[in-house]
């Protein structure tokens, strides 16, 4: 997956909104190109998929005390952050 496909096709954007057509086209053809050659992964629709279902299946669970910020010597002693 190409991280930095979203922040170029963000940049073409704004390029286009600022500069217009068809002063522009240059910009929209390496761009087509650039996202063409890009490596194509679907991880992160799966995984929003996966996280809606876990969601329906068990709603809205708090933090476990293992994950929270321990800012207090109470949540030290209640095992927060451990």
């Amino acid at each position: 997956m190409d991280n930095n496909a979203l922040l170029m096709a963000n940049q073409v954007y704004d390029a286009v909104a600022k500069i217009g057509k068809p002063e522009c086209d240059v910009f929209l053809f390496q761009l087509a190109i650039y996202l063409a050659k890009a490596k194509k992964d679907n991880i992160v629709y799966r995984t929003a998929l996966a996280t809606r279902a876990d969601v329906e299946k068990y709603g809205n669970l708090p933090v476990p005390l293992h994950l929270r910020n321990a800012s207090t010597k109470l949540m030290k002693e209640l095992n927060y952050g451990t």
